[in-house]
């Protein structure tokens, strides 16, 4: 992009390689707290500028810069993904490192920002765009919260020390330690030639997930190799085996957060069993979350499970396992006529399976100031188009404002969001069917490419 004076006479322009010095101390500033800098963000910051990254590089950030000093003075960036809905692809623009200086704030110039990132998802085909972080702030920009964020099962350390296995042997790079025993479950760190067994291992977390972010190879390369060691992106990624065989994955963080270690993927292949696995698992994290916590001068509180609402896993934890959430994503679609048409594939395979098979009709969805046409024929979603003149009075369904992306994710039911907004309106019982058959509340487990 070319450079844009703006009010004041602050520059937005296009970040390059010579950023980088400047970009990382820059958000290690404005993330951190007070005086104590985030350098996990701020070394993030610096690979991801670097190109270390596979679908960012530097001119995916923009700043702004006070012409006097080129001092960076505002700054976010852009990472390019792919996501599913139900096995349908679809491109995804993630903005990150949201930031202004303190006292260039109120100005606007995360809006010029956001403008600029959302004309490249249109020119790059990325139809949805997803950030988590600042609670209501990024709703001015026309995201809304459809997915869930961090949650699942919390398991306090000491109640995970009771059900916790022996401890066993330690393996770096594949090589049991002196003693150890050749039947027994063992934990080692993966290496970059694991990349096609984590990408296995991935792919059966995806298929239980309404919405998924899909690893390849090249993404788990990068996730073992790609991140620098003082980076708060770098995960611990351990690979499970009995004998000499691998069975599963585990991905856990390498710091803790409010005291507790997080899991973000536990996966087995069919040929382990849970109830033999968990408790391995459970010694291996209480053993690495208390030299995390020693390390930062603290003591391990717990482990919090972030694998969703749902998760085989957690038939094999105890009973003290607590369910909890934290956050959510906001989701933004500029075109919902052709996202939707996009994802007909897996709303007919829904509507095949469902009480509503081979339903014939239109479905007229009213969001008061715009609607949609939805159109079957038979049980396939034969048109979607733009409703130019919604009444809600005569709708299939009136969903006020951005509630319809709640539905449209499965991060809310149809009846949930009719017994929070009592704008929600129901046309018919049969326009309900239709619409839980095509947009049943479903888990979601997003752990996005970055």
């Amino acid at each position: 992009m070319q450079p844009r004076t703006l009010a004041g006479g602050l520059v937005l322009r296009a970040a390059t390689e010579a950023d980088a010095p400047a970009l990382e101390a820059f958000n290690g500033r404005v993330h951190g707290t007070g005086d104590d800098p985030d350098t996990g963000l701020g070394a993030w910051t610096r690979d991801l500028v670097a190109g270390r990254h596979p679908s960012i590089r530097a001119s995916d950030f923009l700043v702004v810069v006070e012409p006097r000093d080129s001092a960076v003075v505002s700054s976010l960036n852009l990472i390019a993904q792919r996501w599913t809905y139900d096995g349908v692809g679809f491109g995804v623009g993630q903005p990150e490192l949201v930031g202004t200086d303190p006292a260039y704030r109120n100005r606007g110039l995360v809006r010029e920002q956001f403008a600029v990132v959302h004309r490249w998802c249109e020119q790059r085909g990325l139809g949805v765009q997803a950030i988590g972080g600042i609670p209501w702030y990024y709703r001015q920009f026309g995201y809304e919260y459809a997915l869930p964020g961090w949650g699942g099962r919390r398991l306090a350390a000491a109640d995970a020390e009771g059900a916790a296995g022996p401890r066993s042997p330690t393996v770096d790079r594949g090589r049991p330690s002196p003693g150890g025993h050749r039947g027994g479950l063992r934990l080692r760190p993966a290496v970059a030639a694991d990349a096609a067994l984590l990408t296995r291992m991935s792919a059966r977390a995806d298929r239980r997930s309404a919405v998924a972010c899909p690893r390849d190879e090249a993404a788990w390369r990068h996730e073992i190799t790609g991140h620098s060691a003082d980076s708060g992106l770098r995960q611990a990624v351990d690979v499970l085996e009995t004998g000499d065989r691998a069975v599963g994955a585990l991905v856990r963080t390498r710091w803790t957060l409010r005291g507790a270690i997080g899991i973000l993927m536990l996966e087995i292949d069919d040929t382990a069993v849970w109830l033999d696995v968990v408790p391995a698992v459970l010694r291996h994290l209480l053993d690495r979350g208390r030299e995390a916590a020693q390390g930062e001068g603290a003591d391990l509180a717990a482990l919090e499970f972030g694998l969703g609402e749902h998760h085989p896993a957690y038939s094999a934890l105890p009973r003290a396992a607590t369910p909890f959430t934290r956050d959510a994503w906001y989701i933004r679609v500029p075109d919902l006529v052709v996202l939707l048409r996009l994802l007909a594939p897996a709303l007919e395979r829904r509507l095949a399976a469902s009480p509503a098979a081979g339903v014939t009709g239109d479905l007229l969805l009213s969001f008061y100031r715009s609607g949609l046409r939805l159109a079957f024929a038979g049980g396939r979603l034969a048109a979607v188009e733009p409703w130019l003149a919604p009444q809600w009075r005569t709708a299939s369904a009136a969903l006020p404002d951005l509630t319809f992306l709640k539905l449209l994710f499965g991060h809310r039911s149809l009846d949930q969001l009719a017994e929070a907004y009592p704008d929600v309106i129901l046309g018919s019982d049969r326009a309900r069917a239709v619409l839980d058959a095509c947009f049943p509340r479903r888990s979601s487990t997003i752990w996005p490419s970055a």
